[in-house]
């Protein structure tokens, strides 16, 4: 398996006691993606209604294609740049910056994805302060050189809508109750989580937190909650007023993961409040009725020695519920992938993915259209570790 990037590493030798301790690495990620998008009758119908005038609802339902292809053709998807040192004492800290982002993303502070301290003052506290990852979701904590799938899903995308993932800036406090760590590590994170300007309050945006126990050799067993205690406001500069951008809310889930040597079993369940509130201006109309969500998903991964190779298919079915107080049937993602690990730093991945929606779901990645629709994906990747 290709390992992920560097981390903070212990002194292996007298000198290392003497002198910082500094690991550094890269991962570059190349893709190729192309989307096939279905247009359902259903869908057209609904889009014919909304915009009886013809030219109007053929541009609309371009759009939904378009958008739904947006990510298609060959592109950087990750180019990690990752630091890390841990000087004599307590005391070490990590950096990764993903230049990928300069490419695509509009915002140049995406750049950034890590920049932390961490300061442990018993043998098992460490105390976290800086810029990382919302300790909430199995697949949201896994590293990016860990993943056997070309993305993380529906759900993933859910999520970082809501703002319940993805980094941000805050304290996090990391206990290991126990003398065996493995037996139970416990995660409670003071974060942001967008509460800057002129809020209605003082206090952190949102609260997070882990429970990782491994009882067994093979067994890990999770679960995590992402909480924002109050409504986030935000600055619409245009129009010079504040606006509610999110809902006060609750997200929680708990997972399971049986590693063997040639299989793993991964299942994740969570559930929480839609705080994508809706706001009565153009371009904000994204929950709509929608109150709360439920997802659950499953993997499984099978491991092959094929000389020196190493070559994993994956399968992965994952339902989500973006709307439970109405009876939407939810969207259903299925994925069958196969890695290819011709070094223990070279890996392709080629990844075949179906999503099923059902007629008139939001699409909160595009809120003009805000119609999400069948898709079949392929993906071809590339992977480095150098």
């Amino acid at each position: 398996m290709i390992p992920a990037l560097p981390v903070r590493t212990a002194p292996s030798s007298l000198t290392d006691l003497v002198t910082p301790v500094f690991a550094a690495g890269m991962l570059l990620q190349l893709r190729y993606q192309q989307t096939k998008v279905t247009i359902e009758p259903g869908l057209a119908a609904l889009v014919n209604g909304q915009y009886p005038d013809r030219s109007v609802a053929a541009d609309t339902l371009r759009l939904i294609r378009d958008t739904a292809r947006q990510t298609d053709g060959l592109r950087p998807r990750r180019l990690l740049l990752n630091m890390a040192g841990t000087p004599p004492g307590p005391l070490s800290w990590q950096v990764r910056f993903d230049f990928a982002k300069l490419l695509y993303d509009p915002d140049p502070t995406q750049i950034v994805r890590w920049a932390y301290g961490e300061y442990a003052p018993v043998p098992r506290v460490v105390l976290t302060a800086g810029i990382f990852d919302i300790p909430f979701s199995l697949f949201e904590t896994m590293d990016e050189a860990e993943i056997e799938l070309a993305e993380r899903g529906p759900t993933h995308e859910l999520l970082h809508h809501l703002r319940f993932t993805e980094r941000d800036l805050g304290v996090l406090v990391t206990v290991y109750p126990f003398k065996e760590k493995d037996w139970l590590q416990a995660i409670f994170g003071v974060l942001n989580g967008g509460a800057d300007g002129a809020q209605s309050y003082r206090g952190p945006g949102l609260l997070a937190g882990r429970l990782t126990s491994r009882p067994g050799k093979h067994l890990q067993i999770g679960a995590g909650l992402a909480w924002r205690p109050r409504p986030l406001n935000a600055w619409w500069e245009e129009l010079r007023f504040y606006y509610q951008a999110y809902d006060k809310g609750l997200a929680y889930g708990t997972d399971v993961t049986l590693s063997f040597p040639r299989v793993v079993l991964r299942a994740e369940w969570v559930a929480g409040d839609r705080t994508d509130n809706d706001v009565m201006v153009p371009l904000m109309q994204r929950r709509g009725d929608a109150r709360t969500f439920m997802s659950g998903w499953a993997m499984i991964l099978f491991r092959f020695q094929v000389g020196q190779v190493v070559v994993r298919p994956v399968g992965r079915a994952e339902w989500l519920d973006t709307d439970l107080e109405h009876d939407t049937g939810g969207i259903v993602h299925l994925t069958a992938a196969v890695n290819v690990d011709l070094s223990p730093r070279m890996r392709i991945l080629a990844d075949f993915s179906s999503h099923f929606v059902p007629i008139g779901t939001r699409n909160w990645e595009f809120n003009v259209v805000r119609y999400d629709t069948d898709a079949t994906i392929g993906v071809l990747q590339l992977q480095l570790v150098l």
